[in-house]
């Protein structure tokens, strides 16, 4: 059920007529590209791969283009939204449909509480209550909402985006690779990754200027506990404060025996001191933190 007809998905002339109808440029606001390839609209949810009654959160929905084909495979959809016209829209459209929530502002500081709805945050039985979450997301919020989700431990229980093909690249690249980052092993340290297909500005109105990509993301089997992944998300800060630098000299300002300590630890968790952040692993890092954390106890 919908309120007013929306205007056809697949049509730029047809969207810009709607919105101008409306009083606004898409180009202007929020960095919004509508996806307007049916078959890549239908991959991307494919990705999530819903059985049915699913609850799903959906970032940006702009006009509700994915919104749409999501409330047909999902129980309830709830779009994040931070654009008063794009709200005004989506109420147009979805006045008369019962499973859609809109919550409105900045999605950074509105998923807690929306989190709150689904309960605790601990456990499996809690995890396999979350939401699944699919949004085409700006370049620069897609790192923030990725980081604060991995900094409040909470995972959605499949994730599928879509963001520049630049950020994409470095949240799939393996160590040692150009791409590879601080916010690699972010990622890694929650997520298993994968990248999907890559779409080119064709598929979008308005045009990007850039390529952009689908990445899937999926709660990693062997999650660490709690002090380690709290101390994994310190040392990355650390480890990667000079990329130029050694692993060493990175680590050594942050522990309390200095040079020594780092030595110790990096060599106890089977990392070169010498070597340079860009070569660790997720695995490393998880080890390391280990040892960093044992070392701090028998320091204190």
């Amino acid at each position: 059920m919908s309120g007013v007809d929306p205007p056809d998905f697949n049509s730029p002339s047809q969207i810009r007529s709607f919105l101008t109808a409306r009083g606004f440029n898409p180009q202007k606001r929020f960095g919004q590209n509508f996806l307007i390839q049916p078959n890549a609209r239908a991959e991307i949810i494919n990705e999530l791969e819903l059985t049915g009654g699913e609850s799903v959160w959906e970032i940006g929905p702009g006009i509700g283009q994915m919104t749409f084909e999501l409330l047909k495979r999902a129980g309830e959809v709830t779009v994040f939204e931070i654009d008063r016209g794009f709200i005004a829209i989506l109420r147009e459209l979805f006045s008369e449909h019962p499973r859609l929530r809109i919550v409105e502002g900045d999605v950074l500081k509105t998923w807690p509480s929306e989190a709150e709805r689904f309960g605790s945050n601990e456990g499996e039985e809690a995890a396999s209550a979350r939401p699944f979450l699919v949004g085409n997301l700006p370049y620069n919020a897609a790192s923030a909402i990725l980081r604060s989700l991995v900094e409040h431990n909470y995972l959605p229980r499949r994730t599928v985006i879509t963001v520049q093909k630049e950020l994409a690249d470095r949240i799939v690249a393996e160590p040692g690779s150009t791409a590879y980052s601080s916010f690699s092993l972010l990622c890694r340290l929650a997520w298993d990754v994968r990248a999907g297909m890559v779409l080119k500005p064709g598929n979008f109105y308005p045009r990007p200027e850039v390529d952009s990509r689908v990445v899937v993301l999926k709660p990693r089997g062997d999650q660490p506990e709690e002090a380690v992944r709290v101390e994994a998300l310190h040392l990355l800060r650390c480890l990667f404060a000079s990329r130029r630098k050694t692993i060493r000299n990175n680590l050594q300002s942050c522990l309390p025996g200095g040079r020594q300590a780092a030595e110790t630890c990096c060599r106890s968790a089977g990392i070169d001191p010498g070597g340079r952040p860009g070569e660790i692993s997720v695995d490393l890092l998880i080890s390391l933190a280990s040892q960093v954390l044992d070392y701090r106890r028998r320091d204190s």
